[in-house]
């Protein structure tokens, strides 16, 4: 499924984010802390559109039976 290789990928570039060590330039600590919270929020539109996806074939599949 393409959202759940989003979702990792998203995933991956939070911790490639949180290894960076940039505390002597503060403008790129400052660009990279905003990275990481817009990785961080689209890791949760993820997985929220995922859980309703979820939910959705779920209740599809009762109705079905």
């Amino acid at each position: 499924m393409k959202l759940k290789t989003s979702r990792r990928e998203a995933k991956e570039c939070i911790f490639w984010f949180r290894l960076l060590e940039l505390n002597k330039n503060t403008a790129l600590e400052t660009e990279r802390t905003f990275l990481l919270e817009e990785a961080q929020a689209i890791v949760r539109i993820f997985s929220a559109m995922l859980r309703n996806f979820q939910q959705k074939q779920l209740q599809t599949s009762k109705k079905a039976a």
